[in-house]
């Protein structure tokens, strides 16, 4: 009776099995197998002396960033990550320098791939600063024509109505009154021409 008993039941969960319950097994499965992960494209990627901040799309499957060329090999730390945006970090010294107009590669990995991206900085409009310019660097072919005005004329050293006079002892253009002193010479005659009158 004991044997009837596990027979039966054996008989019921098999019965429950049927094709099309196995079917869907087999496909589901199938489809997790076949999950296609969608490769990181980026937007923007601003960088610093220790971190990056890349923005785009499918970023949330990114594991790896590199930064490589010009002599650099840096991994840099995720610290922040969404499907839109990537914040990291240069944990290692020294910190990070890049050239304008220079190419360098950003690699970018995923579980199942790696993208290699190059990408080209630029200088961003009013961000070099003074402390960022070295002394004497600003040459006289690269200051336009006409573009120093008055303002930008050192007043040292001038007094009201002075002018500029070039001093030839120091090879410099400086401030100094005008000449006013007569040249000299004494006109002892004058003899009239054509056109011109004698007065007696």
């Amino acid at each position: 009776m004991a044997r009837f008993k596990i027979l039966m039941m054996t008989m019921f969960v098999l019965a429950g099995c049927t094709p099309e319950t196995v079917s869907r097994g087999i496909k589901a499965r199938t489809e997790e197998k076949n999950t296609v992960v969608k490769q990181p494209s980026l937007s923007t990627v601003d960088m610093n002396s220790d971190g990056i901040t890349i923005t785009g799309q499918n970023l949330e499957s990114v594991t790896k960033v590199q930064f490589t060329g010009g002599g650099h090999d840096k991994t840099f730390f995720l610290k922040t990550q969404t499907d839109e945006r990537i914040e990291g970090f240069i944990a290692s010294l020294p910190a990070l320098t890049v050239l304008a107009g220079f190419t360098y590669n950003l690699i970018i990995s995923t579980a199942s791939a790696q993208t290699v991206f190059p990408i080209t900085f630029s200088i961003l409009d009013n961000s070099v600063t003074t402390s960022k310019i070295a002394t004497s660097a600003v040459e006289t072919a690269k200051i336009k024509t006409k573009a120093v005005t008055y303002e930008k004329i050192d007043t040292t050293g001038a007094a009201n109505g002075h002018v500029m006079t070039y001093n030839s002892s120091t090879g410099r253009w400086q401030a100094s009154p005008p000449n006013t002193t007569p040249s000299g010479g004494t006109v002892t005659s004058i003899t009239g021409g054509a056109g011109m009158l004698t007065s007696t």
